[in-house]
């Protein structure tokens, strides 16, 4: 749900010329019983991390992003679930970051919308997290319980966890979510291969675009009941689409033994 604010700062004057500002936001205003998805930035949306800052924020190549990530997060937010990037990137790069996001495509999809939350200690205090300290889960696990504070104030009564999963691409975005009781958290890694760090054993998936990724993920949703329909109805897409896919993996392995 979106809402348009309009506000006038206007300059105090005995005489009839005023002066407006502008000042451009976002706001995004979220059931308190939502369920919540979290995506890292860097090496979880872009390839990687360092590659990632020089392409989207200096050069503006928008398609520097893992192969089938608009159409996996697409799709989970055409369930009902509400999609929160997260992302230590100092505030100073919040507006590049959000065209970067707004700007995304593969195949006519995009990114769906949500918050960005940076780090709001600018430039120094982000490179000192990130390089000296080297505490991002510290700094992304207190964000991500100040927003479960803000629910909770605003009259969430669901058992519910909020956040019913988390991507990632280093171990310290593992502590950050676990931290918080996020149940299913998955890293991704240059190759865009994702794992879930889950304690059973499961081997990574191929890319966002690999159907067996939103087949794990699907079932592990802790959703209110008004979303479970939802989920049913997308995980028996994905189901098909499964076998489609392992039919094509197998059919292809066939044809390199055979070159072979």
């Amino acid at each position: 749900l979106y809402a348009t604010l309009r506000f006038e700062h206007r300059k105090p004057s005995t005489s009839s010329s005023s002066v407006v500002r502008v000042v451009e936001c976002r706001m995004f205003l979220w059931d308190p019983d939502a369920a919540v998805v979290v995506a890292d930035l860097d090496g979880t949306i872009t390839i990687n991390d360092v590659e990632g800052h020089i392409r989207t924020l200096r050069l503006g190549q928008y398609d520097f992003i893992h192969a089938g990530v608009c159409s996996f997060y697409d799709r989970l937010h055409r369930i009902g679930l509400r999609i929160l990037y997260l992302t230590a990137r100092p505030i100073n790069w919040a507006d590049a970051s959000r065209e970067h996001l707004d700007a995304a495509e593969q195949g006519a999809v995009r990114l769906p919308p949500g918050p960005l939350l940076t780090n709001s200690m600018g430039l120094t205090g982000a490179l000192l997290t990130e390089v000296v300290h080297k505490t991002p889960h510290i700094f992304k696990a207190t964000v991500l319980k100040s927003v479960h504070m803000a629910c909770i104030s605003g009259g969430r009564t669901s058992p519910r966890p909020l956040f019913v999963a988390g991507f990632g691409n280093r171990s310290t975005d593992v502590q950050a979510y676990s931290d918080v009781g996020i149940p299913s958290i998955c890293l991704l890694d240059p190759s865009s291969k994702l794992q879930p760090a889950a304690t059973e054993s499961c081997d990574p998936f191929d890319s966002y675009a690999d159907p067996r990724a939103m087949r794990w993920l699907l079932p592990r949703l802790s959703v209110p009941p008004l979303l479970a329909d939802k989920v049913d109805a997308h995980l028996a897409e994905i189901i098909v689409a499964t076998d489609e896919y392992e039919a094509q993996q197998r059919q292809t392995l066939v044809g390199k033994i055979h070159y072979y």
